[in-house]
């Protein structure tokens, strides 16, 4: 008597589409970003993610690869507990954070850039950070930490903290977009040796571009370049003094923007 088999059919279960699932509050919260930048961004690198072309397994979609990347640079948690929220196994978060990381990166030439000339002469007009006209953008550095170049200039990207870190220099406008980002330093470079051999120095150097920098007092005080005044002697001094508090704000957030590069490389 012959018994007949039951087919084996993998379970999947259903994960549910954040998009439809959660409010935009609780999306921004998750994810830091709103619904329709995520999806402008999905877009855009929609074409670059792995996807079954042969309608064959059970693959993730796009959208989910991204999301779970996301929530990973999102949240600087460890990829086991992004996994387990998300009922995945720790080797497909891996693999997607690598696909979307890259896929990301390869939009910075189109999204980081410096304003024009004549853009900025158009801001310079109307534009005024920290209660400064003519203020179009804030630079700083950041140290972030990496794993060991190794070799025998190993010990020019350790800190003064005792790990391994670049120095990174990142310029912003306003709004908190980076215009313009320098990640290629060791740890042991200055900050105004990396502006000095940059190429919005340069830029800046040649007078073309109207409007003013602001930094702090790593970076030596220039035509373009405006510092704080460490010791006000007068009532503008002092006034211009006061001004640096939304400037420290301001920088503050430009430094959180590398918060999670931090976490992930701490973490392993």
């Amino acid at each position: 008597m012959w018994t007949k088999l039951r087919k084996w059919r993998r379970s999947v279960c259903d994960r549910g589409d954040p998009f439809v699932m959660q409010s935009k509050e609780k999306f921004i919260k998750r994810y830091r970003l709103p619904k329709q930048c995520t999806r402008d961004l999905l877009q855009k690198i929609n074409r670059k993610l792995p996807s079954a072309r042969d309608g064959r397994g059970c693959s993730i979609p796009p959208h989910m690869q991204f999301l779970t990347s996301l929530r990973c640079m999102a949240s600087g948690s460890f990829q086991l507990s992004i996994a387990d929220c998300l009922e995945m196994s720790v080797a497909p978060v891996c693999k997607y954070l690598a696909y979307v990381t890259r896929a990301i990166a390869a939009l910075a030439l189109e999204s980081i850039q410096f304003p024009a000339p004549r853009n900025v002469a158009d801001l310079w007009k109307n534009l005024s950070v920290a209660g400064m006209p003519g203020v179009i953008e804030c630079i700083d550095c950041t140290h972030v930490p990496i794993r060991s170049p190794r070799g025998n200039d190993a010990e020019r990207y350790r800190c003064r903290k005792g790990y391994f870190s670049i120095n990174v220099q990142g310029i912003c406008d306003p709004d908190l977009k980076f215009t313009n980002i320098i990640a290629s330093w060791p740890c042991s470079a200055h900050e105004s040796r990396i502006f000095d051999n940059s190429r919005i120095c340069h830029l800046l150097e040649q007078g073309h571009n109207a409007g003013y920098l602001l930094g702090d007092s790593g970076y030596p005080c220039r035509k373009y370049l405006l510092t704080p005044i460490l010791s006000p002697s007068n009532d503008k001094e002092k006034n211009m003094q006061k001004q640096e508090i939304p400037l420290s704000v301001l920088l503050m957030y430009l430094k959180g923007g590398l918060h999670v590069l931090d976490s992930h490389f701490t973490q392993n």
